[in-house]
């Protein structure tokens, strides 16, 4: 039979040429090893998460998923497999966007999401796995997958708008305290009443002194001894007195701020009494450079009345912007209520929904840690061995047909 004899002939030719058969499986086999050895590895980094969630929290989320028509496995693997999820990696890892191809495989039977990642350099493809699920808890928070997280981050946001408006105000009043003149009370819108209270009182005085100024002349004159002629007005550049008026402010301000105890009120009101005699001193001595022969006891009134009535023109002086100043200072203090108000209202509002997120959070835990397999993916020596063989077997095999083949006359 021809095809018998055909194939006996074959074999007998292939069995004729086993040594240059077995030479080229050695050839293709060394040169298949080398290859193996000298090629670089790749390691494949590999980490998995599970999805865990307690009974309350699976309810909730049951009913939330049933609403969307969403699976949370499915989410997180969406969330995994997004571009900002590549983004933030390669940013993380200097790995570059173009070439970042890491594998992400849900197992819907355990609930199990498997995350891998191929690189030469077995600590790079390490990172790239952890920095994919940090990334999966950053994004998580970030974004919200439960209608009560969105809810919650919305909020958030309304929050954090709140604050800024509630701190700019608060600083624009406590800007106006700091500059202002006066002393608003925001208890009382027409706190200038308070001034004019005080000039009624040091008119009262003032008036007093100036009876006792008469009566004083009355006798004096009588006597025959001293003269009784003062200079009429003001004495002019007077030094100490913007200090004095400086001073008596600053006290003001001072008790209202401190309470009439205060360590720095007690300090001001040792350099007021200071700067108060000095004062008295440079009027006396005015009025005794204009009449050396004025009576003791007049001068001493004199001065005593010619200061009273530098406290009055200062708190004239002040009594018109108390009211400007008092109407500004609510104006500035609702500025700071009405966000004051609106921030605890919305903050109410906010750790409901994020309780409520809490509560419909897509919870997982890491169950393997990222690693490396034992052994570089791309290289199996004994697969290689079979494979060599095989191809070496094959060539040898065709090689030895063609060198045994009859010629033709």
């Amino acid at each position: 039979m021809p095809e018998n004899g055909s194939s006996t002939t074959m074999a007998s030719r292939l069995k004729s040429h086993i040594p240059l058969i077995g030479l080229v499986v050695c050839v293709v086999l060394i040169i298949g090893l080398i290859h193996e050895t000298i090629k670089k590895p790749v390691w494949r980094a590999k980490s998995s998460i599970l999805m865990a969630m307690d009974d309350a929290a699976s309810a909730s989320l049951g009913s939330s998923i049933l609403q969307q028509k969403t699976d949370p496995q499915k989410m997180l693997v969406a969330v995994l497999g997004s571009d900002t999820a590549k983004d933030i990696i390669s940013k993380k890892t200097g790995v570059d966007r173009d070439v970042l191809e890491y594998e992400v495989r849900p197992d819907v039977t355990s609930g199990a999401i498997f995350i891998s990642y191929n690189d030469p350099n077995g600590q790079r493809a390490i990172r790239v796995v952890q920095a994919a699920i940090d990334t999966l808890t950053k994004l998580e928070t970030e974004v919200g997958l439960t209608t009560a997280s969105k809810e919650a981050k919305n909020l958030e946001a309304v929050v954090k708008s709140h604050e800024a408006e509630l701190h700019s105000a608060e600083d624009r009043l406590a800007k106006f305290q700091l500059d202002s003149k006066t002393v608003p009370d925001p208890n009382t819108p027409y706190y200038s009443l308070s001034y004019r209270k005080q000039m009624e009182i040091l008119s009262i005085e003032q008036a007093k002194v100036t009876r006792e100024i008469e009566v004083r002349k009355t006798t004096v004159l009588a006597q025959g001894k001293y003269s009784v002629d003062i200079p009429t007005g003001l004495p002019p550049n007077v030094r100490w007195r913007d200090n004095l008026i400086r001073l008596e402010e600053e006290l003001r301000l001072a008790k209202v701020s401190s309470g009439p105890d205060a360590p720095n009120v007690k300090k001001i009101e040792i350099s007021l009494t200071t700067t108060r005699q000095l004062v008295q001193k440079e009027i006396d001595n005015y009025l005794r450079s204009v009449n050396q022969n004025l009576d003791p006891f007049i001068s001493q009134l004199e001065t005593q009345r010619i200061l009273l009535q530098y406290q009055l023109d200062n708190l004239k002086a002040y009594d018109k912007m108390a009211n400007s100043d008092a109407l500004e200072y609510q104006r500035k203090l609702r500025d700071v209520l009405a966000p004051r108000k609106a921030l605890e209202e919305v903050m109410v509002r906010y750790e409901i929904a994020r309780v409520r997120a809490e509560a419909q959070k897509v919870r997982w835990s890491e169950l393997d840690r990222p690693h490396l397999e034992p052994k570089p993916m791309n290289k199996n020596l004994l697969k290689r061995i079979f494979m060599c063989v095989g191809i070496g077997a094959l060539l040898g095999g065709g090689l030895a047909l063609m060198v045994s083949r009859p010629k033709t006359s």
